[in-house]
């Protein structure tokens, strides 16, 4: 192996080790996100399509866990509530990444609301 394709491997491989810890608290803390990955052909397909193949009531639950934590909703649909479409948009909301960033910071407690300052 070349030295440089040696140094681009330990540079890669520094990059996993420290986002490590970030991809970990968010795939716990937002495992919806990456629903898609054990989709079926069918589901892949559908999704392809912009169908969704989650249910409406799953959704509905999963943005109310959200917006608890003053994270912006998840997959809107049509039928969505209200709240979740205004919310889509709204600056007072953290994306879910930034919400891992500022945990693992320590500027917030995991499962608390994050707002704004």
């Amino acid at each position: 192996m070349s030295k440089r394709k040696k140094f681009l491997k330990k540079k890669l491989q520094d990059y996993v080790d420290r986002t490590a810890p970030l991809r970990e608290l968010h795939s716990e803390l937002f495992p919806e996100e990456s629903d898609f990955l054990y989709d079926s052909y069918a589901d892949a397909q559908d999704r392809a399509r912009g169908v969704s193949p989650m249910n409406q009531e799953y959704i509905d639950r999963v943005n109310i866990r959200r917006r608890e934590m003053g994270v912006k909703p998840y997959e809107l649909k049509d039928n969505s509530p209200e709240i979740d479409v205004l919310n889509m948009t709204s600056e007072a909301m953290f994306d879910s990444w930034s919400y891992c960033r500022k945990v693992l910071r320590g500027e917030i407690e995991k499962g608390t609301k994050c707002n704004v300052i």
